[in-house]
């Protein structure tokens, strides 16, 4: 048979991949007919004749949900399930073939099977159960209208954790999910927004009493230990920093293997950066001759194009300071400065304005005794804080200033930082979250939930990492996708807080 010969490749490979999906499947739902899922398959094979499209798909799918809605685990892994079926289907035909005299009989149903295998291969899978899913259709219901907004990958997460608690409660999803839906519609401001009754923010200051707590008695018990093994009171006070430093280590290294990296949700910026989102990426450098100014414009255009899907409220910008002098001016800062200005000047007139130039005067540093940009990059981006937020500023700004005054983030970024394509929306997505947004306690003026600052991953470039033996051993993993997996940060995954690098976005706000 022709189409056996021609497609025998495409059933076993996406049998293969079927396979691959359902290895660690634990538990199905079962019926009468064996399991639920298997059986729906086959009938909606049956029903077609073998031969598939996405709108019969989605009908019969349609058709099943509304009577018995099938649970999340069970929903996504249809696609696998269905090529099983399919693969079956197929080697049913083939065992006819052998017994029949006249082959050409079952072309028919080879054209269906092989077709209806191709179409699952090629199709968007993933899109078409998230409209025949009733958990779906239930939490785009959101009071807030932020789950509709969401990335597809953090609908995901949101599904998932509904189908944990609904477990715990005892509750089928769909009936949960309503329960989350009124329960949302009750509330008022942000908290309509049904994540957050779905995920609560981790008790920071109990897992980190309990993380010290653990970090002193382990030390107390092993100094303890070997000054008895020792007998020598100065042997135990002598390893008291060495053993405290081991078992910090080892909590960390137990900690890492407990708790997974948690990806921040997000929302889909489609149509660019939203007005309520406009944000200005800065780099931090020293301008301390003619030629900076050209070379830092220069790596502004290129983050620029990476990330020109942001659309318009994506604003560049150099925050810029003079070099350390004897005296708060030298006769060279005015060519410096005023080549910097040309070439953020050409910048606007090339792409039509969003290029920024920052700088401040030099102050006395008392302790050196020379005068240098107060605090450096912390001190600068203090300065551009306040000049968001319209209030008194050193920086003296060129370019369109009236533009800056909506602008409510800041990503940062050091001179020797690039910033990939795609990476900017991801960070402003993230922030304009409501689960991830910062509020602030007027009082203690600190971020009570939400974060003020998210950093990135951050990871050495290819060429770097492998330019010195030194760079080699510590970089990390390379590869031609070194930024393509969720990595955790140790104490953000475990206590929902952490340290800051430098480099990544900041609600200046908050700052």
């Amino acid at each position: 048979c022709r189409w056996l010969l021609d497609n025998r490749y495409l059933a076993l490979r996406e049998a293969k991949r079927a396979g691959c999906a359902l290895r660690d499947v634990r538990r199905l739902r079962a019926g009468n007919d064996g399991i639920i899922l298997s059986a729906l398959c086959r009938d909606m094979i049956n029903v077609c004749s073998g031969s598939l499209t996405e709108a019969s798909i989605l009908e019969y799918l349609n058709g099943f949900q509304s009577v018995s809605p099938l649970p999340q685990n069970e929903l996504y892994l249809l696609p696998a399930v269905l090529l099983v079926q399919l693969t079956a289907a197929l080697a049913d035909v083939c065992r006819r073939l052998e017994s029949t005299a006249e082959p050409e009989n079952l072309d028919e149903e080879f054209a269906a099977l092989f077709g209806s295998v191709r179409l699952i291969s090629e199709l968007d899978m993933h899109s078409l159960l998230e409209r025949a899913d009733t958990v779906e259709k239930t939490l785009s219901a959101d009071p807030a209208g932020i789950y509709p907004r969401m990335d597809e990958q953090s609908r995901a997460e949101y599904r998932a954790r509904l189908s944990k608690l609904a477990r715990r409660e005892g509750l089928e999803e769909h009936v949960f999910a309503k329960k989350l839906i009124e329960k949302s519609r009750a509330a008022n401001g942000l908290e309509r927004h049904v994540g957050i009754h779905l995920f609560s923010a981790p008790n920071e200051k109990k897992l980190a009493s309990a993380y010290i707590s653990a970090n002193i008695l382990i030390t107390l018990f092993l100094t303890l230990l070997c000054g008895f093994l020792s007998r020598s009171a100065v042997a135990a006070a002598l390893l008291l920093l060495p053993l405290s430093e081991l078992t910090k280590v080892m909590l960390d290294y137990i900690i890492l293997l407990c708790v997974p990296p948690r990806r921040l949700p997000r929302l889909e910026l489609d149509g660019g950066i939203p007005d309520e989102g406009r944000t200005v990426c800065v780099i931090s450098a020293l301008i301390t001759d003619e030629d900076s100014g050209k070379h830092f414009a220069a790596l502004l255009e290129e983050f620029y194009l990476a990330n020109r899907d942001c659309g318009k409220n994506l604003l560049m910008g150099i925050l810029a300071d003079l070099r350390e002098a004897k005296t708060e001016t030298v006769p060279e800062d005015k060519a410096i400065i005023a080549a910097a200005k040309r070439a953020i000047n050409a910048l606007n007139q090339k792409y039509g304005g969003g290029f920024y130039l920052f700088t401040r005067e030099r102050t006395l540093d008392e302790g050196r005794g020379k005068y240098s940009g107060f605090e450096r990059k912390r001190g600068a981006l203090l300065e551009l804080a306040k000049l968001l937020l319209d209030r008194e500023s050193a920086l003296h700004v060129t370019g369109d200033r009236d533009f800056l005054a909506a602008t409510k983030y800041i990503i940062t970024l050091d001179s020797d930082t690039r910033i990939y394509p795609g990476a900017a929306g991801e960070l402003i997505a993230a922030m304009l979250h409501p689960l991830n947004r910062a509020k602030i306690d007027p009082k203690r003026r600190v971020v009570v939930s939400g974060y003020g600052v998210i950093q990135p991953r951050i990871t050495t470039e290819l060429a770097s990492a492998a330019a010195t033996d030194f760079s080699l051993i510590f970089s990390g993993g390379g590869g031609s996708d070194p930024y393509g997996t969720v990595c955790g940060e140790l104490y953000m995954d475990a206590f929902d807080c952490g340290g800051f690098a430098g480099k990544g976005i900041i609600d200046a706000h908050a700052l």
